[in-house]
């Protein structure tokens, strides 16, 4: 049967929307144009979710995705020898990426962030399951290769099945009758005096309530008015116990019951009261013990990985050394380490890590696998990288972990597991491929196990670390299941699997570290192209710093970092200083230092616009001892190697070492090179406007340290220059920093504001555009308030090879005619472009155009040209012996080691000298008088 519908209402609404129907429109009118404005100023995007944005605003359906996977794809293809007509298919990848690089790696995941669900097609296999999460679908959008695109679809349908992770855990930490879950009873409350003083939150029921306080090591569980959860350690008295009756307030779940008003049903979590082994300061008179330093290196500074060695070494001790996969430099010099020493050991087996991820931890269990199939006789397992310094001598070391043996040294994060649970990214799943961790979503915690974590620098003693490696329990085969999808897992593996095995006890919260930590500076998402996830890291310590290493002397810490020698080498000698005792002031480069940066005999490719560099610096030194006088017929050979130099931290130049042929013979010499200043052209020269004082340009900017790592502003046309630029006090002014190719066109422009004040300010402006950019010498305008007040110039060079390899001249054109498209679709482009000029000028452009096309000799000639103009070669030495005869080469350059500048110049500090009667390596050579047979190793 109907019922009449009730149409009372109905004339009141119409007689109200009649009142007032002026006033709809009108707010209708308004806010038609306030979103029409947001759309014109934001270009938002209202593409549907089976679409995304290019880069030139325009909708790129799935179509159009399933035409470009193919040249995505092909970045998996192997490297094959360059045609000699062609691009290639590796050119082809590397400018599909280029026409990317304008967005952030941010700004990539948002791209995608729309999209709900992939083509098979265009992944060019079936998905097992039903790809519907954002974040995978973006992952699997931004993946390179074929085999990550499939490795995150399988594991994301393990995620969905719930197949990925195991849903519970055991603990063997000693539990002391506790059981988990057994109910104590319900007990009346005090507002004054609570029988558990933490509280965790809202609870649904009581094992969510339980897994709370498991989780933080709490001995009981409480609930309390149908949701609230409560931990503590101390058992609730007697005389409060009430009738289990009392607590009859149902859970919010509706499974059970959660206490009442100031009542709670308290029950065990299964875990006896925890707290952290402490240091024994009393002398013991056991065997001192024998420390592992497993070194974990990554990196190109062999000089400062040695005398890293010779400040811990001694011959009771053993070094175990694992370097990176990519390291093929630092792998090859400290390779004869084995040949010199005894007790020390470099790993066959390297990983390629990354920061953040699995392989890290990997690594780390690895290494130890390995050791203890050695012969070695050790109790403890120290990690340490290049970054780390000895605060202490190592002598104290082994004291300390000989009254202390047994115990286990880790750093807890020192903040609410909740907090630390969000911070470390737990409760989230990762996924390591393409050299890149990847986030899948959010995941559930095993439950049953305490959470810990903090620094994954640890100091383990040997039984741990049998258990850890070799038992094969459900607790550690779990937590690797866990985290080999977790980010910084070397950061909470070890914690965890201490709190919740039958070492427990042992844990002491020290990890024998001073970190110098600066969070303002340190947390800047400096490895954001690696991971998808805002971390932190230390700042290297400066000489300013020098009043916290002293600081350490009371306190049981016995390594600081981080310390590079590139950054501050004065730093390191300060620290060695500290604890060793000053080295001879007229000791030969005391306050010099120099790290390789390319070598021939690396696998790993070489950076194409550095080695363009090095082989032009070659030609440039050859002309320079042709216009010398010189009758040779000279021919320039490979380059062998590239060094960057410093003094007293003062970038000084490049050391490029090459072959040269002459009619006498082969002659290996090195040149120094350096940048020419950055001239700062001022327009408006003692004018308010001109409030800038500085202005560097280059790439490689690390904001941590507020510095280039591209010292020797090498940039080619895949780089992404940056400009560090400095302000006086001043009136306010609105400035604007723009980009100007060498053809004229203004590539991109960055605005802010500076306020009247009388400090100085500094900031930096990034050329994220799509490349590649046009060679040659590009300007950078600023203006102040619209009008121009300064100038400045810097080189952007060919690339005479694409992948290490000579490139074609169908290459050459590519690679050298700027982007397909725009730069960028900044609006505020075209009417810089009227005030700054240069794209009405047919000339310019003509002459870039023309440019383009060069390959072969002029090519090469085009590159001299610019290098000739921003750099200067300072200096030539002879690095060979000289040939038998030398008539046509005359004069010869003076013998490298005579110089103080040249790689092969004497460098005591961080050569190796033989062992001290203590088993100690000695700091510098031993006086000739008293050289005697020293043995070398255990």
């Amino acid at each position: 049967m109907g019922r009449k519908p009730k149409t009372g209402p109905v004339p009141s609404k119409m007689n109200c929307l009649l009142r007032y129907k002026y006033l709809v429109i009108v707010i209708g009118v308004l806010l038609f144009l306030q979103a029409y404005l947001a759309f014109t100023f934001f270009n938002i995007d209202i593409h549907p979710a089976d679409s995304y944005q290019s880069e030139d605003g325009s909708s790129v359906s799935v179509e159009e995705q399933k035409q470009a996977a193919p040249m995505r794809r092909s970045v998996s293809a192997p490297a094959e020898p360059f045609p000699a007509h062609g691009l290639g298919d590796a050119l082809l990848a590397q400018m599909e990426k280029a026409r990317r690089n304008h967005l952030t790696p941010l700004k990539q995941r948002e791209r995608y962030a729309n999209l709900t669900r992939l083509d098979v097609e265009q992944l060019g296999f079936e998905p097992r399951c039903a790809i519907d999460t954002r974040e995978v679908i973006s992952a699997v959008m931004r993946a390179d290769t074929d085999a990550c695109k499939r490795e995150l679809v399988e594991f994301s349908c393990k995620l969905k099945e719930g197949t990925a992770y195991p849903a519970r855990l055991p603990n063997f930490c000693p539990h002391q009758g506790h059981e988990y879950g057994r109910q104590l009873g319900c007990f009346q409350d005090s507002r004054t005096m609570r029988l558990l003083p933490s509280i965790m939150g809202a609870v649904n029921a009581t094992e969510d309530c339980i897994e709370y306080c498991v989780r933080e090591s709490y001995v009981y569980a409480g609930l309390q008015y149908g949701k609230e959860c409560w931990c503590g350690n101390m058992q609730p008295p007697s005389r409060a116990l009430m009738p289990l009756s009392d607590c009859n307030m149902p859970c919010r779940g509706g499974d059970g019951n959660c206490g009442g008003y100031l009542l709670m049903n308290v029950y065990e979590t299964g875990r006896a009261v925890f707290k952290h082994a402490f240091s024994s300061v009393e002398d013991s008179d056991l065997e001192p013990v024998r420390i592992v330093y497993l070194m974990t290196l990554n990196g190109r500074d062999t000089r400062q990985a040695i005398r890293l060695l010779k400040m811990i070494y001694n011959t009771n001790n053993y070094y175990f050394i694992h370097i990176d996969s990519r390291q093929d430099h630092m792998y090859r010099t400290l390779l004869s380490l084995e040949t010199q020493f005894t007790n020390v050991r470099l790993s066959r087996w390297r990983r390629a890590t990354i920061w953040g991820g699995a392989s890290l931890l990997d690594m780390l269990l690895h290494c130890m696998t390995e050791l203890l199939t050695l012969d070695w006789q050790w109790d403890y397992v120290l990690n340490l990288s290049e970054s780390d310094m000895p605060v202490k001598r190592m002598e104290r070391l082994t004291e300390f972990l000989t009254r202390n043996k047994g115990k286990n040294f880790l750093k807890s994060h020192g903040q609410s597991i909740p907090s630390f649970i969000m911070k470390q990214g737990l409760n989230h799943s990762f996924y390591e491929c393409d050299h890149h961790l990847w986030r899948l979503g959010g995941r559930k915690l095993p439950r049953g196990i305490a959470i810990d974590g903090g620094s994954d620098w640890v100091c383990l003693y040997r039984d741990f670390v049998q258990y850890v490696t070799g038992m094969q329990d459900d607790l550690l085969t779990g937590l690797r299941t866990f985290f080999n999808h977790s980010l910084l897992p070397a950061e909470s593996f070890f914690h965890i699997a201490l709190r919740n095995s039958e070492f427990c006890h042992t844990l002491v919260d020290n990890n024998l570290h001073l970190t110098n930590w600066r969070r303002k500076h340190g947390c800047h998402c400096q490895h954001k192209y690696a991971v998808d996830w805002c971390g932190c890291s230390p700042n290297d310590f400066r000489p300013t710093d020098m009043d916290r290493i002293q600081r350490t002397e009371s306190r049981d810490l016995f390594f600081a970092r981080k310390f590079e020698s590139i950054i501050s080498h004065e730093a390191v000698t300060m620290v060695d200083k500290w604890v060793h005792g000053p080295l001879p002031a007229d000791l030969t480069s005391l306050h010099r230092h120099w790290v390789c940066q390319y070598h021939r005999d690396d696998l790993s490719a070489a950076d194409d616009a550095a080695l363009t560099f090095y082989r032009s610096v070659a030609r440039l030194s050859a002309q320079r001892l042709r216009v010398g006088g010189s009758r040779c017929d000279l021919q320039v050979g490979d380059v062998v190697a590239a060094f960057v130099h410093k003094k007293d931290d003062n970038f000084k130049g490049t050391v490029v070492q090459f072959e040269l042929q002459t009619t006498d013979g082969p002659l290996v010499l090195e040149a120094l090179v350096s940048p020419l200043p950055t001239p700062i052209k001022r327009l408006k020269k003692g004018s308010a406007e001109d409030r800038l004082t500085s202005m560097d340009i280059s790439t490689d900017f690390d904001q941590k340290e507020a510095m280039f790592r591209n010292f020797g502003r090498v940039m080619g046309v895949f780089a992404t220059p940056v400009i560090m630029h400095s302000w006086s006090g001043g009136r306010a002014q609105n400035v604007t920093v723009a980009f100007q190719d060498p053809a004229g066109q203004v590539a991109r422009a960055e605005s802010f504001s500076l306020n009247t004040t009388e400090e100085s300010r500094s900031g930096v402006t990034r050329l994220a555009v799509r490349q590649p950019l046009r060679p040659g010498t590009w300007r950078v305008h600023v203006l102040a308030d619209h009008v121009p007040v300064a100038r400045a110039e810097f080189p952007v060079l060919p690339l005479e090879v694409f992948k290490a390899r000579p490139v074609n001249r169908d290459q050459a054109k590519v690679l050298h005619s700027g982007p397909s498209q725009a730069y960028s679709e900044q609006r505020v482009v075209t009417a810089l472009q009227r005030i700054l000029g240069g794209a009405d000028q047919p000339a310019e452009l003509a002459a870039a155009t023309a440019a383009a096309e060069r390959h072969g000799e002029q090519l090469t000639e085009w590159t001299d040209s610019i290098v000739r103009r921003h750099f200067s070669l300072e200096s030539l030495c002879l690095a060979s012996a000289p040939p038998p005869s030398s008539g046509c080469l005359a004069p010869l350059p003076r013998s490298c080691r005579d110089t103080d500048w040249s790689s092969l110049t004497p460098d005591p500090k961080a050569e190796l000298h033989g062992i001290e009667p203590g088993g100690r390596l000695r700091r510098v050579p031993e006086e000739p008088s008293s050289q005697t047979h020293q043995h070398t190793g255990l």
